[in-house]
């Protein structure tokens, strides 16, 4: 008991460190930036954790048992802080919705989607739109020590397609609330975009690409409604 009280010391004195560097550094590190001080944190526990073994089995002459029961603190004790304060000192959304029974539970869902026109066509290339919901994209605040969650002022929309291509062979891209080809992208079976919930005009145009972008065109407007 003694002995697994010296190692738990070690490893509060690793996660402070952790915790403060998230505390002061608040509001100046992205996700990126908290996953790479994350890696780090790893990184120190993972060595702590081999060098405390050491120490116990071979520099105190520990039994094996009582030595890597009382290593194993280090990294359980690590996993339990990272689970919560891996993205300390961030706002950062959640995750999408995987399915629309989902959104409902979690009660950010709104309606679901309504097409102008479902099927989008251009030579041997064809997308039918078959069906999509909107939910409110849901917020974390944990800037301080415990987690808020709010919703943002964006609206998450999910458009479920059928197509007969492979995505990167496609000549199909689209774009979102906008007639500009540049910044669009192909389509794929399911379509991902935010907007802000003041865009009450919602709609996505699809580009036939064939060669040079000088020989873009519009070839379809599809507009979105949620009912």
């Amino acid at each position: 008991m003694k002995l697994s009280y010296r190692v738990l010391l070690i490893v509060v004195a690793i996660v402070l460190n952790d915790f403060f560097i998230k505390l002061f550094a608040g509001g100046t590190h992205d996700m990126a930036g908290a996953g790479f001080i994350n890696l780090f944190l790893l990184f120190g526990l993972v060595i702590a954790t081999g060098l405390i073994f050491i120490e116990l089995k071979f520099a105190q002459k520990n039994d094996f048992k009582n030595a890597f029961l009382s290593s194993l603190l280090i990294p359980a004790v690590g996993s339990l802080y990272i689970y919560y304060f891996g993205f300390f000192g961030l706002i950062y959304s959640k995750p999408i919705s995987d399915t629309a029974a989902i959104s409902r539970q979690s009660g950010a869902f709104l309606g679901h989607l309504q097409f102008s026109e479902d099927i989008v066509a251009y030579s041997s290339d064809s997308v039918m739109l078959i069906g999509g919901w909107s939910e409110q994209e849901r917020k974390i605040n944990h800037k301080g020590l415990f987690q808020k969650e709010g919703y943002s002022d964006n609206i998450l929309y999910v458009v479920k397609a059928h197509h007969n291509f492979k995505s990167h062979s496609s000549s199909l891209y689209f774009q979102v609330n906008s007639k500009d080809v540049n910044g669009s992208s192909p389509v794929d079976s399911t379509i991902y975009f935010s907007l802000p919930k003041s865009d009450t005009l919602v709609y996505l145009t699809f580009f036939k690409i064939r060669g040079p972008i000088a020989g873009d065109s519009i070839l379809q407007q599809v507009k979105i409604n949620i009912k």
